[in-house]
């Protein structure tokens, strides 16, 4: 969604539609986990990080698409429910399969994993943006996400945890 503004521009879209769609963007994210704290509690794999980057993918493809203020809204509505619970599905997946005293350091390695995608994703999309255009960065950035979706996939739980492990 980093270039999400100049696509919606681009596209004659009101400062009102864009204003709109992060006002939506940002109520879907506030929702998200009460949509999705049931599912990172039962899921001990890659499961749910697969699930969020597939629909992360599809939100992200949309307005690659159809750029229509309907489609757009559609987009942010999915890509605020999910981006976060991304972010989350690392934890839970950390927290689901190591001891208590290895969380920070579990954590910290998806952390700085997360802070480096960050940062090389939008640069190399933006190249892509500038040459061929938003429409084909967008894409290239679903693509992206559903490969990640299907790594995830194959992540099984680490271990079965105990009630030792838990303080119990």
């Amino acid at each position: 969604m980093t270039f999400i503004v100049a696509l919606l521009r681009n596209a004659g879209m009101s400062a009102a539609t864009v204003s709109s769609f992060y006002i939506l963007l940002g109520a879907a994210t506030v929702l998200s986990a009460l949509l999705w704290s049931g599912l990172l509690a039962r899921m001990r794999g890659g499961q749910a990080l697969a699930i969020f980057n597939a629909l992360l993918a599809f939100a992200t493809l949309i307005p690659a698409l159809i750029v229509h203020s309907s489609a757009v809204f559609a987009s942010g509505v999915i890509f605020g429910a999910t981006f976060l619970s991304a972010v989350a599905s690392t934890t839970a997946f950390v927290r689901h399969n190591l001891p208590p005293g290895q969380w920070t350091a579990g954590i910290s390695a998806f952390t700085i994993v997360f802070a480096f995608g960050q940062i090389v994703g939008p640069v190399i999309i933006g190249w892509v943006s500038d040459g061929s255009g938003l429409a084909r960065g967008l894409a290239y950035s679903a693509l992206l996400l559903a490969a990640g979706a299907v790594l995830a996939a194959w992540q099984k739980p680490l271990r079965v945890r105990t009630k030792r492990d838990c303080g119990a």
